[in-house]
């Protein structure tokens, strides 16, 4: 007895390579002809979009391991490079680039090096362009022996010390490249675009006719009389002439045609990629700004609670999968002992996700003024200069002052003990 094989084929389109096997969730052959890589779908681009925008928020610093606490290591010359990577474009253009292809699986870095070898620029290479290669002959129990760099229709074989590869997990089929959260939602894409074409097509394509006259009774108006009706009633009363008076010599009726359009509403269908495009990028579709997201802001769910839940579970992730490469592939190039140092994504900094200058200045009156904290801590967390002559916690500046013995009241008379007691003094 013959087990059933499922057959598999991979194509390259637009320099994407699919896989495409029967009852699989990988798009099928017209999906990822018509979708191509995705970038020109406006669903999965606004998603990208925010993701792009939002992941430099939080600035690479490197951190020293001194005294049992990671401390920030100033002016680090990796820390300098991530700023400035190359004389062309920025730190921040250079992680926009490379998150949009991380969020297709991997991305790509490439070092250049002066002649002593040092490591002084990095540029980001389009996913397309660049392949892990192995040999198991040649080279066996070498993870990758060389990546392929096509570029100017030329390609050059570059070392794997010279590449920077952030790879999202392990691609089943090729676990030299990273696994694509957005391949499994082309097809859902594909119906996007459709639904996109379809609206098009109608709005293109659907001939509506404002008013329509027509001779009242059994007359007729001769084409060239018709012709001429149009034209006067087309310059005399439409555009700035609207609303002025038309009279006709003869019995006329004027009829306004109405369109009902509900029938062809795609709407419901457009909300289904966007929630998944979202979901495949763990991200809320509301800070996007999909209207199928802006519902969850009605039901209790506020904006600045959708933006932190994004950033949780769609940004710092990612964050922590590209610091890892980071320690890797770039610190050993300027730190011998890499136990010691380690790079982060300095997520502090970023008003979105923490909390907002008011409740700050709320949080710190209240421990003050509950004397958990003293007035120069308080002082020193809002950002104001420290005065350390007011070193004390509010309840040493309030407490009760003492009074003069010489105005003090007298202490009150003690009372006479009661006549019946025995043991009273006569």
């Amino acid at each position: 007895m013959k087990r059933a094989v499922a057959r598999r084929a991979r194509a390259t389109i637009k320099g994407v390579t699919w896989d495409f096997t029967p009852a699989s969730s990988v798009p099928t052959w017209e999906a990822a002809r018509q979708s191509g890589d995705g970038l020109k779908s406006s669903v999965v681009t606004s998603a990208l979009c925010w993701v792009m925008k939002a992941f430099p928020e939080a600035p690479v610093v490197v951190e020293k391991m001194e005294d049992e606490q990671w401390k920030v290591a100033l002016r680090h010359p990796l820390a300098r490079l991530l700023s400035q990577p190359n004389p062309f474009y920025g730190g921040r253009v250079l992680w926009m680039a490379t998150v949009m292809d991380f969020c297709f699986g991997e991305a790509f870095w490439l070092k250049v090096r002066n002649g002593a070898d040092e490591l002084v620029e990095l540029w980001w290479v389009p996913r397309a362009l660049m392949v892990p290669r192995w040999d198991d002959l040649q080279s066996p129990g070498v993870f990758v022996t060389h990546y392929e760099y096509t570029v100017a229709g030329r390609m050059i074989t570059v070392a794997p010390r010279d590449v920077v590869h952030f790879r999202f997990g392990m691609d089943p089929a090729n676990t030299r490249r990273g696994f694509s959260p957005l391949a499994s939602v082309m097809r859902d894409v594909y119906i996007d675009d459709q639904a996109s074409n379809f609206t098009a097509s109608i709005l293109k394509n659907l001939g509506i006719i404002g008013v329509v006259f027509s001779p009242k009774g059994t007359g007729m108006i001769p084409k060239d009389q018709a012709d001429k009706l149009k034209d006067y009633v087309g310059k005399a009363f439409t555009g700035d002439k609207r609303a002025q008076a038309m009279v006709f010599t003869g019995a006329m009726e004027a009829q306004l045609m109405q369109y009902n359009l509900q029938g062809f509403d795609v709407g419901p269908l457009r909300d289904i990629s966007e929630e998944r495009v979202c979901a495949a990028l763990s991200i809320q579709p509301a800070v996007v700004g999909f209207g199928t997201g802006l519902q969850q802001t009605k039901v209790g769910a506020t904006m600045k609670e959708v933006v932190k839940l994004s950033w949780e579970q769609g940004i710092e992730p990612n964050q922590a999968i590209c610091a890892e490469e980071l320690n890797r592939s770039l610190l050993p190039e300027f730190q011998g002992n890499t136990a010691l140092f380690r790079t982060r994504f300095d997520t502090s900094v970023v008003d979105a996700i923490n909390e907002s200058k008011a409740e700050k200045t709320d949080r710190v009156t209240k421990l003050t003024a509950g004397n958990i904290i003293t007035i120069a801590q308080a002082q020193r967390e809002l950002g104001y200069p420290v005065d350390k002559a007011v070193d004390k916690y509010v309840r040493e500046l309030s407490a009760p002052a003492a009074k003069d013995p010489a105005t003090a009241d007298p202490p009150p008379a003690p009372k006479p003990p009661p006549e019946d007691d025995p043991n009273a003094t006569p």
